[in-house]
């Protein structure tokens, strides 16, 4: 476990530290939604709103993403990036091994740094 999640925790009570997760869980779908191309049309095309998802249960509301559906919406893809709506130089991709031996690479720009989106 690492420093920031034992510090976390010990200073959280269980009912503030499932806030905490829920809010964290509220703001990752709304982020996504507001500035991916790719999960908007998901969550619109599954009649999802972002306030729907309160819960990791709500999880459950939206279709699996797979491997082919990341490799088919990343770069040299046009619409600024399916992923994201940046449109800032690209700093940096990561890429993954790909279990199935198709690797996927995910770019994050300079701005996306700036923003905290890479650490």
């Amino acid at each position: 476990m690492s420093e920031t999640a034992q510090l976390v925790e010990s200073e959280l009570s269980r009912s503030e530290l499932e806030e905490l997760k829920r809010e964290r869980l509220q703001y990752t779908v709304e982020y996504a939604y507001e500035h991916s191309p790719f999960y908007r049309e998901l969550m619109d095309e599954n009649g999802v709103e972002p306030a729907d998802i309160q819960t990791f249960e709500h999880l459950e509301q939206l279709p699996v993403v797979t491997g082919d559906d990341i490799r088919q919406n990343q770069p040299p893809i046009t619409d600024a990036h399916r992923f994201r709506t940046n449109t800032g130089d690209l700093a940096r991709p990561f890429a993954t091994s790909g279990s199935m031996g198709r690797p996927k690479m995910i770019y994050h720009s300079h701005d996306e740094f700036e923003q905290g989106c890479a650490s």
